[in-house]
């Protein structure tokens, strides 16, 4: 009931936008805003149809988009993605190479090519490099336009976090990539590109090791936004780093709040690694709200999924602070049975390995 009401919406709004459209001039003001609004409103029907799995209908709005402006960066990426899970790939590259064989200029041409190259399955660094070239050559033909940076931005990354290539700065590059992007964004058209971006952004700090005021920055205006996440994963995912972000700055209520969200979502999901993950996380952040006996009650759950899940490397670390509560609960004897468990568990398991840094200065 709910969908069939939004559609009937989204299709008396959208023939009231065209026809204003049709009633004034294109250099009219009244027409430039009904264009806007006509397809800020197509791009949110034709994803939510994409998101609700009606790929069929989805796939139609964004050709009826391309009809009504073949620029549209949007829709051609949302069609990319919905013809390549009907296994089209081949179909894909022909029609944007034929493009490029007409005019060399084409800059949507140009980028199709370079984000269809990132979404290759499985995804290998020569995928990379060839989309980088892709992208490279759309920002000189249309630097304007925040997809080039936007999909630079995610090839940059992945290089780093993905593929292991560290200590040689693509996590900068990403983030400059990005915060370009975002820059150049309309929100009020595309507010999909403007919550992507910021979930990006919040990542790449998270993963570059620090910056928690900036991610909290993010994470707040990717609330303020109200767009829906493309996946219920997505939204569990990004919630584990908000409430880091919240616990790393100080605001305690507000990231227990988000890590149970991110609880609830992993549950229903069957996330099982993402559960421990939170679970422990939660843990932290009651010690540091001073719920020293919740803490330990979260750990101990953490602890039984961690066997389960061949994680035992985590555990001499989580008993050593189950063994702290405990101290400052004044439970001296939990504290030391608590202790000696940690030191059984370093003994036979040992811990998680430090990452290892490359001296840059002596």
């Amino acid at each position: 009931g709910k969908a069939s009401e939004a559609l009937e919406y989204y299709d008396k709004a959208l023939r009231t936008y065209e026809r204003i459209m049709r009633r004034y001039e294109p250099a009219t003001e009244q027409h430039h805003r009904a264009r806007g609004e006509y397809l800020r409103l197509s791009l949110l029907e034709a994803a939510q149809l994409a998101r609700q799995g009606e790929r069929a209908l989805a796939e139609k709005r964004y050709r009826r988009i391309l009809d009504f402006d073949e620029r549209v960066i949007q829709a051609h990426r949302g069609l990319i993605r919905l013809m390549l899970a009907r296994g089209q790939r081949a179909t894909i590259e022909r029609r944007y190479r034929k493009r490029l064989d007409r005019d060399q200029g084409d800059f949507v041409a140009t980028y199709a090519l370079g984000y269809l190259a990132t979404l290759a399955e499985p995804l290998k660094e020569g995928d990379l490099k060839r989309a980088e070239k892709w992208l490279k050559k759309a920002v000189s033909l249309r630097p304007q336009s925040p997809f080039g940076h936007l999909t630079l931005g995610r090839i940059y990354e992945m290089r780093e976090r993905y593929f292991g290539r560290a200590v040689e700065g693509w996590l900068e590059e990403a983030i400059l990539r990005y915060e370009r992007a975002y820059a150049l964004n309309d929100a009020k058209i595309d507010p999909q590109t403007e919550a992507d971006l910021l979930i990006n952004l919040s990542n790449a700090f998270v993963a570059l090791g620090g910056g928690w005021k900036e991610v909290d920055g993010f994470c707040q205006r990717r609330a303020q936004l109200g767009h829906p996440f493309r996946s219920r994963a997505r939204k569990s995912y990004h919630r584990l780093t908000c409430g880091r972000a919240a616990s790393a700055t100080g605001r305690y209520e507000r990231a227990s709040r988000l890590f149970e969200g991110a609880l609830s979502l992993a549950r229903t999901l069957k996330l099982e690694r993402l559960e421990t993950e939170v679970l422990s996380r939660l843990a932290l952040n009651e010690h540091l709200r001073g719920r020293f006996a919740v803490s330990n009650r979260l750990f101990e759950g953490a602890l039984a999924r961690l066997a389960r899940q061949q994680g035992e490397r985590a555990r001499a670390g989580i008993e050593r602070t189950m063994a702290y509560n405990s101290i400052l609960l004044g439970q001296e004897r939990s504290a030391l049975t608590l202790l000696s468990r940690a030191g059984r568990s370093l003994a036979s398991h040992g811990a998680p390995e430090i990452k290892k840094y490359i001296w840059i200065a002596k």
